[in-house]
């Protein structure tokens, strides 16, 4: 009869370290950042900043996973959105349907906000965005027409909107 001799150690370190890998793996797993888009789709994150150069979000909607217009669902296209002399300006208006992250600079002197409505409903809207600041807004649209306005005060009816269609 032969006698094992020797530590087991070894052994037992790589089964700790498959262990921690496992239930590690599985945390993963378990965040699904997808959504149901079937109730128009939106996601609507925003933030503002502030001077400290920190970042407010405001997360309201139901998250949306969807494919942008580049095909990668993944990375969300950018778009610029000035908010000067009471008017709204897009640096491409020929959007396809899709994830878009908006960049709002308001170079005016009032406080706006971006607001997008599609078929009379407001589908996602940002923060207030104070006079020089920037703020974004993400969302998923779909293929229809749309209108971005103003949402602060009388803006929108003072003619702040700007008719949009996505194909």
């Amino acid at each position: 009869m032969s006698v094992l001799t020797g530590s087991s150690t070894p052994i037992r370190r790589r089964g700790a370290v498959l262990a921690l890998a496992l239930a590690l793996g599985g945390l993963t797993a378990c965040s699904d950042n997808s959504g149901d888009t079937s109730a128009g789709g939106a996601t609507t994150t925003a933030a503002a900043q502030d001077t400290s150069g920190s970042a407010a979000q405001d997360t309201s909607g139901s998250a949306a996973a969807s494919s942008s217009p580049a095909g990668d669902a993944a990375q969300p296209v950018a778009v610029n959105v000035t908010e000067k002399n009471f008017r709204i300006a897009l640096d491409n208006s020929n959007l396809s349907a899709g994830q878009y992250t908006f960049t709002i600079a308001n170079q005016d002197q009032a406080t706006h906000n971006l607001a997008i409505e599609k078929d009379g409903t407001t589908i996602a809207t940002s923060p207030i965005i104070q006079p020089g600041k920037s703020g974004t807004l993400t969302a998923n649209l779909e293929p229809g027409s749309y209108v971005f306005y103003c949402g602060v005060g009388a803006h929108r009816a003072n003619g702040m909107e700007l008719d949009v269609d996505v194909s």
